[in-house]
């Protein structure tokens, strides 16, 4: 008896170390989907895929590139180079310092598209300042919500807005990012979709707000008319919200 349960615990050892083994490949498989299809590499396809809404491409793409890809993770990389965080910035509690450098990344990163007069670039900057600064409040007051998920539903309605067909690419992505993040154990399912939504509903009210507020602003914008052409095509005019239908005046 004692023989049989030798081997019996010899198997389930065994059993267990090759189980234990399967769960670290995948987890490590999902890390690395997830680093790949991070905020920073949906924040390049977004800068691209607006270039064509911009007059002046070179400096749309400069400022971009400087304080809506590189600026919002330069921290993190020289901390995780230091060996002081991951570059996921797993702990939740360490959040809170490198997205307020984000914020500060993307308010002047929004102060120079503005001053440029590019419509397109305000719309960028604003859109990831105002998602950026809520995922901040949430991450600190209440839950580790996913910067994953927001990081592609805010691009993903900003592009769906201004009709890029890269919004395709985005949405194929989202899917991918959310379970990456879900098969680490980074986040909970209502954390992942709690991001998701943030990023969606703030980028829309932002955007909204950006072109009618300031809509007498825009007049006189480099970039306007080509943003104005793509906003009256949009699927939003076909719902009547009354914001976008007034650029068309």
């Amino acid at each position: 008896m004692s023989d049989f349960q030798e081997m019996r615990e010899c198997i389930e050892e065994s059993y267990g170390r090759r189980l234990e083994e399967r769960m670290r490949r995948s987890s490590d498989k999902h890390y690395i989907l997830g680093l790949a299809l991070s905020p920073t590499t949906i924040a390049i396809i977004t800068l691209i895929a607006l270039l064509p809404l911009s007059r002046t491409p070179l400096a749309f793409l400069l400022v971009g590139f400087t304080f809506v890809v590189v600026g919002p993770i330069a921290l993190v990389i020289r901390e995780a180079r230091n060996k002081k965080t991951d570059l996921m910035v797993s702990r939740r509690e360490k959040r809170n310092s490198f997205l307020l450098a984000a914020v500060l990344s993307y308010t002047i990163g929004l102060f120079l598209y503005w001053v440029m007069g590019s419509a397109v670039g305000v719309a960028l900057a604003a859109s990831y300042l105002f998602v950026t600064l809520a995922v901040l409040l949430i991450n600190k007051k209440y839950t580790k919500i996913s910067i994953h998920s927001a990081g592609v539903s805010g691009p993903l309605t900003l592009l769906v807005l201004v009709r890029s067909p890269a919004a395709a690419i985005l949405l194929m992505m989202a899917p991918l990012i959310l379970w990456s993040r879900y098969k680490v154990r980074a986040h909970s399912k209502e954390q992942l979709f709690l991001g998701f939504f943030v990023g969606l509903f703030i980028t829309l009210i932002v955007f909204l707000f950006f072109f009618s507020f300031f809509n007498n602003l825009y007049d006189i914008c480099s970039d306007c008319q080509e943003l104005k052409c793509y906003l009256r095509l949009g699927p939003l005019q076909d719902h009547g919200l009354t914001l976008i239908r007034e650029l068309s005046y």
